[in-house]
């Protein structure tokens, strides 16, 4: 039966996809003495459904059931329109993990919006103050001075508009690295 199950290879593991338990992979035999206490963890969120890494690597999406060695392992959930969650957990006994993943609150989406909004209005700024010189330079004041407000006005909303958006991003939950550490 071993040799119709389909594997990938996961932090030194071989996942068997059909069990959803890990077997020893080839190189993981040959360090096996190191460590010999294999443990189920399995793991869930809510919602379900996110992507699961362990040390790293891809393991599937959660509910899960794996055999990790025990030792240290750090263990990461990713879901769309939720912040990713981060746990490091010491595996020494059979274990249920339940991580919990927090919506994507609304200050970073306005944050990324005012930000990259700000920057293209920074943008269109460096576009006046060329085209202001420009006239300029072919003596047209009147061309030259509606240039300079644009080129004012574009780098002052450009400026508040970023400033906005660093600001919501920094207020915003889960935007230290350390929040679920």
């Amino acid at each position: 039966m071993a040799a119709d199950l389909k594997y990938r290879e996961v932090t030194g593991l071989t996942l068997a996809l059909e069990k959803k338990m890990a077997v020893p992979s080839p190189e993981m035999e040959a360090s096996r003495e190191a460590t010999t206490d294999w443990h189920a963890v399995r793991i869930t969120t809510d919602p379900a459904g996110a992507e699961i890494e362990i040390d790293g690597a891809d393991a599937g999406r959660s509910p899960l059931e794996v055999a990790i060695p025990g030792r240290l392992v750090k263990i990461s959930a990713d879901l769309d329109g939720h912040l990713k969650r981060t746990q490091k957990i010491l595996v020494s006994k059979p274990t249920q993990l339940e991580m919990e993943l927090m919506r994507t609150p609304w200050q970073r989406h306005w944050g990324h919006a005012a930000f990259w909004l700000g920057l293209g209005f920074v943008g269109f700024g460096g576009i006046a103050t060329w085209q202001s010189h420009q006239a300029g330079l072919d003596a047209n004041r009147d061309a030259s001075s509606a240039w300079a407000g644009t080129m004012y006005a574009s780098y002052g909303l450009g400026l508040a508009l970023m400033v906005t958006g660093i600001t919501l991003w920094c207020i915003s939950p889960g935007y230290s690295q350390f929040d679920s550490e």
